[in-house]
């Protein structure tokens, strides 16, 4: 290992660095040879750090198994912000917003493969349940602020924020699988973008 992949001891800033290399390394090998036939060693080698660094870090492979996931919501929520942020976006209405969030978060064939094994593992471990239920609630809590706004700019009151919330999730993941496994198909991408519409629509109503 060279001397710029080297531990830096109590350097935060550096820790800092080490550990979200090896969560980004982690996310390519988990992707490519899934949870379940990942090593250590694999993760290391793809990072470019020795074992020590790895569990200077982390306990465990379930451990930075868990952060991927965690750090792919994180930007989930950094890429929203910036879609209400444009200027382009403000001025639309809610079924615009939609078509550029999807665009903004394109369907990823890698990802999909990870978040799969992540559902898999939280199946086999009931208390990861409540891992992804606070990282879900941290979403909805980053989002639905956004998306009731719009939907009121719209002249719609939305009646049920945390059903609602949940439930453009679910469409998400949903219409998302379909169209890794046909990427290609222009009607998938369009109902994708119609069934998170029609969910809005569900859980609004007209502003009197």
């Amino acid at each position: 290992m060279t001397a710029a992949l080297a531990p830096v001891g109590d350097d935060p800033k550096g820790r800092a660095r080490t550990r979200r290399r090896l969560i980004r390394a982690a996310y390519f090998v988990f992707a490519q040879h899934g949870y379940g036939s990942t090593t250590v060693k694999m993760v290391c080698d793809a990072a470019g750090f020795t074992r020590g660094a790895f569990y200077s870090n982390f306990s465990s492979l379930e451990e930075l198994f868990i952060e991927v996931w965690r750090f792919h919501v994180h930007w989930i929520m950094q890429v929203m912000a910036k879609v209400v942020d444009n200027k382009a976006v403000q001025g639309a209405d809610y079924s615009k917003l939609i078509e550029y969030a999807v665009r903004a978060i394109p369907v990823n064939a890698r990802w999909h493969r990870v978040n799969s094994d992540f559902v898999a593992l939280c199946t086999r471990t009931p208390e990861l349940q409540q891992t992804v239920r606070d990282a879900q609630q941290m979403l909805l809590a980053n989002m639905l602020p956004t998306v009731m706004h719009m939907m009121e700019l719209a002249g719609r009151r939305v009646t049920e924020p945390e059903a609602m919330g949940y439930a453009l999730l679910s469409v998400h993941d949903g219409t998302a699988a379909q169209c890794v496994i046909d990427p290609d198909s222009e009607m998938l991408a369009r109902n994708r973008i119609r069934l998170l519409t029609a969910t809005l629509d569900m859980y609004s109503e007209p502003i009197a």
